[in-house]
């Protein structure tokens, strides 16, 4: 039933129908009335028109939204009813904000980190209060990372700690799917359980449909004492389902040590199957403090997703081992939910404050006009500016929206690198090789307005150095694109990038 309401609500489906709906009305206009079918397109034109202007999309929808409501009036009409809810309902932002109001009183940021981050980067001590400011995370000192540059060693990582759990395991992620690594998984969980750990999987109902045999899984797992629960549930009718995802994929282990990744739980991820070549993806283990801010946002999401109330303050961890780093860290959450757009502020800010290097691993690369610009004058400016993205694309539309900006980022001196073996899914940014962003925040202009994504901010240590220097071994498995590469692209490729450049800020 799922896999047809997700059909129903499709693009292609909504898209197909609002053509054949336009078709109708002049076949019908042609035969009975034409001035009528001229009189109704006209006022559909203006009335979405006007909706635009006055509202705060008009920028975002831009000339494409309105250049397709004139051509096609009710195409452009089905468009914006269909994305207008990219920032949910009145009463689920309600709801979220009343969530994270309450969680926002234990999480008090320490001055002293704070003032001891500021002294050693002034830069980095703004991106910090930014955040701080945005999400109400704070950084934190007494937390030491690994990166793991393996997606299966990072599972194996995982699994290791999951053993070791005493009080509650936290898993959330956008898919879960049936496979070797899923049994293992659950080998795992399934034993803890009927040790009494409190185990919860919160897992996107959009993403995770479909992935088993038997559609009932997830229901399952309560036999098991394993609580699962779906996010932002697809429904026939009141489920705006194509934004508002959760794309959040983290772990959290007795609120002691956290995982922090972009990879999804499934063979195909970690290379156990092989769809698109070999696939790279790469986590990072946190312990400490900061792992707090990890298991309060997981909570948050669960109270949204299952309106149940729950008690931050008992999953608080009692015991954390101090130890002083000269690494700061700082887990936040982006949301639809808020007005502020952090994802996009935040790499704007790391872009800017950059002085030597940006280097950017990522599989989407989708830049809004101002990003694109910024990286461009950054590069023209003295900032060696490389980006690594996957040669064989999971989404191949994406990949020609991406490509054609390309040509004036190469010319501008960025170096692009395409990933040759397969598909790079790790989405991480290092400046300077000082401060890293890690998790799962696309370099998508569209996704970091409307879906929840997680990120983590290093500041200094070990991890930073560790990443920079993964990224330079990548580096070795790429191929430079160049000019000539771009001219070399197939006519036709060339048209479909330009087309669906045009309409990408049509959310």
């Amino acid at each position: 039933m799922k896999k047809f309401i997700k059909f129903l609500h499709s693009p292609k489906f909504m898209f197909t129908l609002a053509l054949l709906v336009n078709v109708g009305l002049f076949v019908v206009g042609a035969i009975f009335s034409w001035w009528i079918t001229m009189l109704c397109s006209m006022g559909t034109s203006l009335f979405v028109l006007l909706v635009i202007l006055f509202t705060n999309r008009g920028k975002r929808y831009s000339t494409a939204g309105i250049l397709i409501t004139f051509i096609i009036p009710l195409l452009g009409l089905t468009i914006y009813f269909y994305t207008r809810e990219n920032r949910g309902t009145v009463r689920a932002r309600r709801i979220w904000q009343n969530i994270n109001f309450k969680s926002s009183s234990v999480m008090q940021p320490s001055q002293q980190v704070i003032d001891e981050l500021q002294a050693h980067n002034a830069y980095q001590s703004k991106l910090s209060n930014y955040i701080l400011s945005a999400t109400n995370m704070p950084v934190y000192n007494n937390t030491t990372t690994k990166f793991i540059s393996d997606g299966e060693a990072y599972f194996e990582s995982m699994l290791e700690e999951i053993r070791k759990a005493e009080k509650y395991i936290f898993i959330e992620s956008y898919i879960i799917e049936q496979g070797n690594l899923w049994n293992q998984l659950f080998s795992a969980l399934k034993i803890k359980a009927r040790q009494g750990v409190d185990v919860r999987i919160l897992y996107d109902d959009f993403g995770g449909t479909n992935r088993f045999e038997d559609s009932k899984t997830f229901k399952k797992l309560e036999n098991y004492c394993i609580h699962a629960a779906p996010f932002n549930e697809i429904k026939l009718f009141g489920s705006h389902f194509v934004n508002l995802r959760n794309k959040r994929k983290m772990i959290v282990i007795d609120g002691k040590v956290g995982f922090a990744t972009a990879l999804n739980i499934g063979d195909v991820f970690v290379s156990y199957k092989q769809v698109y070549g070999s696939w790279k993806d790469t986590g990072t283990m946190v312990s400490g403090d900061a792992v707090w801010s990890m298991a309060v946002q997981f909570i948050n999401d669960w109270q949204f997703a299952t309106k149940q109330e729950i008690d931050l303050a008992s999953y608080k961890a009692q015991t954390v081992v101090k130890r002083k780093t000269q690494e700061w860290v700082q887990p936040f959450g982006t949301d639809p939910f808020n007005g502020d757009s952090v994802a996009r502020n935040t790499l704007i800010s790391l872009i800017t404050c950059a002085k030597k290097s940006i280097y950017i691993t990522c599989p989407l690369f989708i830049l809004d006009a101002e990003l694109l610009n910024l990286l461009k004058v950054s590069s023209r400016s003295g900032i060696d500016i490389r980006v690594v993205f996957p040669g064989i694309p999971v989404n191949k539309y994406s990949q020609l929206i991406a490509y054609d900006s390309f040509m004036e980022l190469i010319k501008a001196g960025v170096k692009l690198y395409e990933f040759t073996p397969g598909f790079i899914h790790e989405k991480s940014i290092v400046v300077d090789g000082e401060t890293a962003l890690l998790g799962n925040i696309n370099l998508d202009f569209r996704k970091t307005r409307t879906h929840f994504e997680n990120g983590l901010l290093i500041y200094g240590g070990q991890t930073v150095t560790d990443v920079r220097f993964d990224f330079e071994r990548t580096l070795n498995s790429c191929h430079m694109l160049t000019t000539k590469d771009m001219r070399a692209r197939k006519w036709t490729h060339k048209i479909y990038s330009k087309i669906l450049r045009f309409f990408a800020p049509i959310e």
